[in-house]
């Protein structure tokens, strides 16, 4: 397992990316141009990409390489997705709405996010009050 960061952010967004699009990991591995047990291994941080992968990968979601290797938060990340997805099923917007939508959303996903991490945060809390029961 890897404590890099950039392994960190790289997982996190492949993950995200397949959450996004609700495809199985097969599915997900052959869109993007790699084995399935890679992509695997990648969401779980049980592998170290190399630029080639980075590359190949981002390049398939159509993002840039750095954008996934925590050039964007998570939340800005998500809302590219979100947004990305609309217009991929035809929706068309103008550029002025898609800034706000990309203002909101962001906005919505930071707030989702810290929920989350107060949330894991008061577990963590718990257990080490139980622990030390």
């Amino acid at each position: 397992m890897s404590d890099s960061k950039l392994n960190d952010a790289f997982s996190a967004a492949v993950r995200m990316y397949r959450k996004s699009k609700s495809m199985s990991a097969e599915e997900c591995a052959r869109e993007l141009g790699i084995g399935r047990t890679s992509l695997l291994n990648i969401e779980n941080r049980q592998a170290n990409p190399t630029l080639d992968t980075v590359e190949t990968v981002a390049h398939s979601i159509g993002c840039d390489p750095v954008s996934m290797l925590g050039g964007m938060d998570k939340a800005e990340f998500a809302t590219a997705l979100l947004l990305m997805n609309c217009l991929e099923n035809g929706h068309r917007f103008s550029l002025e709405t898609l800034k706000s939508a990309a203002d909101l959303l962001q906005a919505a996903v930071r707030i989702l996010y810290e929920e989350q991490r107060d949330e894991d945060c008061s577990e963590t809390v718990q257990a080490e009050r139980d622990q030390e029961k």
